[in-house]
């Protein structure tokens, strides 16, 4: 964007296209797509904005997150898919040309993807005019993990989209929340990116905070661009991990140290954790995750056996 008055006709734009999508007229939604020449960008560039943008907000009104890549060099991939569960699930090209995309077209972005860190994901291409190739080729992208869609795929989403939903639709441009951006703040000030029992010292607003952060994000509520920006700095989505990881941060201090815990380890409470970490190794509830870190430090090895000398 040029400047601060083009966003914001741009987002008053992306606004009008909302109200088109809750009403569901098509040929509002088409003419914005198409013709909408109000601002000064560049029209291609301002035509493939907009479709990225009306993609992100359909997919957020479908029970999912859409992120808009900002990156120039995006890889092909202008949008990444989340379940609402925070899982990334595939990526999503869109083209708004005034023509078919040929087989040329096509393997161009599939060329990209491929070389994009998230090849490994489903790919999406969303031709706004559609395709000039036959169904056999179509079946063979889709063989492929590459699936080609037209306008009849948005026709989709504009039916399914539901307005009730709690998301700040437009949030895929423009998200602007200063309370967020200052406790955001405290996070950092308090170094919890690598410093997990920073957890455990925090102002107590700043734990409430984060207590509805984790609820939030746990019923999918959680907006995925302020997901991504606590990623960034390791936030822990569950308390309770928290506290493990303080534990077995006591532990492996102790295996460093020694190269074994099984003479070594005497706090009552470090001696009762590991215990309980082996019970549910016996009894399959110890998370993957888990098990390969204590393995690290050889507690599965040391203590299986060896569980009773615990009490």
């Amino acid at each position: 964007m040029q400047n601060l008055k083009e966003e914001l006709e741009f987002y008053q734009l992306l606004k009008k296209l909302l109200n088109a999508i809750t009403k569901k007229d098509i040929i509002l939604i088409k003419e914005i797509i198409l013709n909408s020449t109000s601002i000064n960008y560049p029209y291609h560039l301002h035509k493939g904005l907009i479709l990225e943008h009306l993609i992100a907000i359909l997919i957020n009104g479908n029970s999912m997150h859409a992120y808009v890549n900002p990156l120039v060099k995006d890889g092909g991939n202008d949008l990444l898919v989340y379940t609402q569960n925070y899982e990334l699930i595939e990526c999503i090209q869109a083209k708004n040309l005034s023509r078919p995309l040929n087989t040329s077209d096509i393997n161009i972005e599939v060329s990209k993807h491929e070389r994009s860190k998230f090849k490994r994901y489903p790919f999406i291409i969303i031709s706004y005019s559609g395709f000039t190739i036959s169904q056999e080729k179509s079946l063979h992208y889709k063989n492929k993990g590459v699936f080609l869609k037209d306008f009849t795929y948005i026709m989709q989403l504009i039916n399914n989209f539901n307005i009730s939903k709690k998301t700040y639709y437009l949030s895929s441009y423009f998200l602007k929340d200063p309370d967020f951006t200052n406790k955001f703040k405290v996070l950092i000030d308090y170094n919890i990116a690598n410093d997990i029992t920073a957890y455990d010292r925090l102002p107590e607003d700043i734990k409430s905070w984060c207590t509805k952060i984790r609820s939030d994000y746990k019923k999918g509520n959680l907006d995925i661009k302020k997901k991504l920006r606590l990623d960034s700095i390791n936030f822990y989505w569950d308390y309770n991990d928290v506290q493990w990881d303080i534990s077995y941060n006591k532990v492996k201090v102790i295996f460093e140290k020694y190269g074994s815990t099984y003479f070594y380890v005497k706090w009552p409470s470090s001696r009762n954790w590991i215990k309980n970490q082996i019970k549910s190794f016996v009894n399959g509830s110890l998370p993957n995750n888990k098990f390969i870190k204590l393995n690290k430090i050889n507690i599965i090895d040391d203590w299986l056996l060896n569980i009773d000398l615990l009490n």
